[in-house]
């Protein structure tokens, strides 16, 4: 499935940066950095810099680092039961009980990639996925990045129409997308 780009970064763009990583370590001007195993504890941004404290995930080692600009390659984890998936993302965990489930537990998500509601539920706004719905949408979804524009209009469709409603009324929530 890796020709297909399936959850997977090109071996091109990948060469690319560790090259341009190997090339400015033998410079002695080493600006960009890939670090993995780290998760977040504390993130400060001023007017000059982003100041991020991290642990390392198998040492627990507290790292503190200050840098221009940041970029998140967070990983995820597929929605649905198997061992390496989710039956949602921790960060709908406050808002779950609200969401329709799966047969199999994990959240129902429809073809524009909003998280359905329960029956007479308004309590939320309107939530959509941007990935984590292979299980729902297929091997597409998976991070193919052939099929990243397809997604992003149907995203952009479903944002649109539940937009349209939202505004005739401004006391509504406006949609939010994860």
């Amino acid at each position: 499935m890796q020709p297909t780009n399936y959850s997977s970064a090109d071996g091109d763009v990948l060469k690319e940066l560790y090259l341009a990583i190997y090339e400015q370590q033998l410079d002695g001007d080493q600006r960009l950095f890939v670090k993995g195993n780290l998760q977040a504890t504390s993130v400060v941004s001023n007017d000059k810099s982003v100041v991020i404290d991290f642990e390392e995930l198998h040492t627990g080692e507290q790292v503190r680092d200050e840098v221009d600009f940041v970029v998140l390659a967070t990983g995820f984890r597929n929605m649905g039961p198997g061992p390496d998936e989710e039956l949602f993302p921790p960060l709908l965990a406050p808002v779950a009980q609200h969401l329709k489930k799966e047969v199999d537990g994990r959240l129902e998500v429809s073809r524009d990639y909003a998280l359905v509601s329960n029956e007479d539920e308004n309590a939320l706004p309107p939530l959509f996925l941007n990935g984590l719905c292979e299980s729902s949408h297929g091997i597409g979804d998976a991070g193919s990045f052939s099929l990243l524009s397809l997604r992003t209009g149907t995203l952009a469709e479903g944002l649109d129409a539940r937009l349209g409603e939202k505004l005739d009324d401004p006391s509504d929530s406006v949609p939010i997308a994860l």
